[in-house]
Protein backbone atom coordinates (compact mmCIF):
# COMPACT_ATOMS: atom_id res chain seq x y z
CA UNK A 1 0.00 0.00 0.00
CA UNK A 2 2.48 2.60 0.84
CA UNK A 3 4.39 1.74 -2.45
CA UNK A 4 1.38 2.65 -4.21
CA UNK A 5 1.06 5.87 -2.03
CA UNK A 6 4.75 6.76 -2.98
CA UNK A 7 4.52 6.13 -6.90
CA UNK A 8 0.86 8.59 -6.80
CA UNK A 9 3.08 11.06 -4.88
CA UNK A 10 5.78 11.14 -7.76
CA UNK A 11 3.64 10.91 -10.90
CA UNK A 12 0.37 13.00 -9.63
CA UNK A 13 1.70 15.84 -7.65
CA UNK A 14 -1.46 17.68 -7.77
CA UNK A 15 -4.02 14.71 -6.96
CA UNK A 16 -1.11 13.70 -3.83
CA UNK A 17 -1.77 17.21 -2.34
CA UNK A 18 -5.54 17.23 -2.08
CA UNK A 19 -5.35 13.97 -0.71
CA UNK A 20 -3.45 15.08 1.98
CA UNK A 21 -5.44 18.61 2.51
CA UNK A 22 -8.38 16.43 2.76
CA UNK A 23 -6.96 14.50 5.52
CA UNK A 24 -5.73 17.32 7.19
CA UNK A 25 -8.93 19.27 6.92
CA UNK A 26 -11.34 16.20 7.97
CA UNK A 27 -8.91 15.42 10.75
CA UNK A 28 -9.43 19.28 12.00
CA UNK A 29 -13.09 18.89 11.73
CA UNK A 30 -13.26 15.52 13.90
CA UNK A 31 -11.10 17.29 16.49
CA UNK A 32 -13.34 20.63 16.09
CA UNK A 33 -16.74 18.21 16.58
CA UNK A 34 -15.50 17.10 19.55
CA UNK A 35 -14.48 19.86 21.21
CA UNK A 36 -18.07 21.35 20.43
CA UNK A 37 -19.59 18.52 22.20
CA UNK A 38 -17.42 18.13 25.18
CA UNK A 39 -15.84 21.52 25.47
CA UNK A 40 -18.54 23.42 27.34
CA UNK A 41 -21.39 21.95 25.52
CA UNK A 42 -24.08 24.36 27.06
CA UNK A 43 -22.33 27.63 26.08
CA UNK A 44 -21.01 27.89 22.67
CA UNK A 45 -19.48 31.14 23.60
CA UNK A 46 -17.44 29.93 26.38
CA UNK A 47 -16.41 26.80 24.44
CA UNK A 48 -15.06 29.60 21.32
CA UNK A 49 -13.64 31.85 23.82
CA UNK A 50 -11.45 28.80 25.64
CA UNK A 51 -10.66 27.21 22.54
CA UNK A 52 -9.49 30.61 21.04
CA UNK A 53 -7.25 31.50 23.80
CA UNK A 54 -5.99 27.32 24.07
CA UNK A 55 -4.68 28.16 20.71
CA UNK A 56 -3.55 31.61 20.83
CA UNK A 57 -1.23 30.41 24.54
CA UNK A 58 0.03 27.03 22.31
CA UNK A 59 0.68 29.14 19.28
CA UNK A 60 2.72 31.16 21.42
CA UNK A 61 4.62 28.91 23.78
CA UNK A 62 5.92 26.88 20.59
CA UNK A 63 7.03 30.29 18.31
CA UNK A 64 9.07 31.25 22.19
CA UNK A 65 9.81 27.21 21.94
CA UNK A 66 11.24 26.89 18.75
CA UNK A 67 12.74 30.73 18.24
Amino acid sequence: MFHKIRRLKSRHQFAYSLVIGFGIVAAWRGIWGFMDLYLFPNSLDLSILTSLALGITILFITHNHLS
